[in-house]
């Protein structure tokens, strides 16, 4: 993704459908959150998650959304509390959302983690829960 006037570009869709209803958009850039980081994208895969998303597969989603589960990058801000990463350094993400905390987290198991509250339905990933 690169710069544009209000920070950055993304593919985005506002209407549920399929891969027709993508656009590319100027988005303001985001500030990272505490615990977080922003990654500038390099490359991003598709995959069936995404193609669901799109679909309308989950419709309690805010329109427009961003989506991308499977990405690498450079991070470029890191907010408070991260440790271990560090604006320019390359990354490969792990699409999973989970608290490292909770049972299952702590046995490895981050894909059943409990902060999902709708885990038997879909999974917790960035292209579903976070832009």
């Amino acid at each position: 993704m690169g710069y544009g006037c209000l920070g950055l570009r993304a593919w985005r869709f506002d209407s549920f459908g399929g891969a027709d209803k993508l656009y590319l958009a100027e988005v303001e850039r985001p500030k990272p959150a505490s615990g977080e980081v922003l990654v500038r994208v390099a490359y991003a895969g598709v995959n069936p998650v995404d193609r669901s998303i799109i679909s309308g597969r989950f419709q309690w989603i805010r329109l427009p959304h961003t989506p991308g589960a499977e990405f690498v990058g450079t991070v470029e801000d890191v907010g408070d509390g991260v440790g271990g990463v560090e604006a320019g350094e390359r990354v490969l993400v792990m699409p999973n959302l989970f608290c490292g905390e909770c049972y299952y987290c702590s046995r490895g198991e981050e894909s059943s983690c409990l902060t999902n509250p709708n885990i038997e339905r879909e999974p917790y990933l960035f292209a579903i829960h976070r832009d």
